[in-house]
């Protein structure tokens, strides 16, 4: 029987801390308009997936931090 109250950082498993992912999300370029998606500079900066990125920018995951 798993808990579900450790989530986020309070996951012993979490690479990222709370303060990663406002960064990630305040950072994220998405691609378009001339602009070229920096997914695969923020993997390397937290030593993450690039699909991770994309999961926590549009919220699929972390959906506890704003």
């Amino acid at each position: 029987n798993l808990s579900h109250d450790f989530y986020g950082e309070q996951n012993g498993m979490s690479k990222l801390t709370d303060n990663d992912i406002r960064y990630i999300r305040s950072h994220y370029v998405a691609k378009g308009k001339g602009k070229k998606c920096n997914r695969q500079e923020l993997a390397r900066k937290f030593n993450v997936t690039p699909t991770l990125i994309y999961k926590i920018y549009k919220k699929e995951i972390w959906k506890h931090i704003d």
